[in-house]
């Protein structure tokens, strides 16, 4: 297999900023604007998290709201969440291991794409404040057009932009909803868990999309090495 674009998540992925982000003001925010927009409250309540909720609502929102109404809900919302992720940019670290390998995958000549349920607002001064924006070739944002992972689009919207075939990238995540996206998009998945992910067994990741579960990035281009070989 031949390895020309590496996806990565960037929340305990790359760098550690989730732990920084009052996720539950967040979530009381745009459930704010989501009953404002005429969302009942027994959908919103199916979703405690913020990412897993706003991306539902592409599907969910329809029963409610015109295409339009939508799309103009979802920007209301994303620019609520902004404001809580912004905050936590000065806190912003890199997870250890992680400029090594982006270093090596440039020096070995991959592309590198981003794909964040991070609004782009953040995720360039997340990058930039922590010395990894240079590495990173294309982003895909939750902003971005399309719908946000669990879904495909922006894995996929992402390898358009790099010129890529889906069976040509892998994927790396530390969330089922990573593994999900990268098994719609038909991409190699490589599942990092962390504290959040960690709630998952082995066989529920590998059922959601991962081909391999490593527990440290610096194993990453050993994996890519070994596809590379057969």
């Amino acid at each position: 297999m031949k390895v020309a674009v590496v996806l990565f998540d960037m929340d305990s992925t790359l760098l550690e900023v989730g732990r920084f982000i009052d996720f539950a003001g967040i979530r009381k925010a745009i459930s704010r604007v989501y009953l404002k927009h005429g969302i009942p409250i027994e959908v919103i309540a199916d979703y405690q998290s913020p990412a897993t909720l706003y991306a539902k609502m592409y599907e969910r929102g329809r029963s409610y709201l015109s295409e339009k109404e939508m799309v103009e809900m979802q920007k209301e919302v994303n620019a609520e969440a902004i404001e809580f992720e912004l905050k936590a940019v000065d806190y912003a670290q890199v997870i250890p291991g992680s400029v090594e390998v982006l270093k090596w995958l440039k020096d070995e000549g991959k592309k590198i794409g981003l794909v964040t349920v991070n609004s782009e607002a953040a995720a360039l001064k997340f990058t930039e404040k922590t010395g990894i924006k240079d590495f990173i070739d294309a982003f895909c944002c939750r902003d971005s057009p399309g719908r946000p992972k669990p879904y495909p689009d922006h894995a996929l919207a992402c390898l358009e932009e790099l010129d890529c075939r889906s069976d040509e990238a892998i994927l790396v995540g530390d969330h089922i909803d990573d593994m999900l996206a990268a098994k719609a998009a038909g991409v190699y998945a490589v599942c990092i868990p962390n504290y959040r992910s960690h709630i998952y067994t082995e066989e529920e990741l590998k059922a959601a999309g991962a081909n391999e579960i490593i527990d440290n990035i610096n194993k990453l281009p050993e994996i890519i090495r070994k596809l590379e070989c057969e």
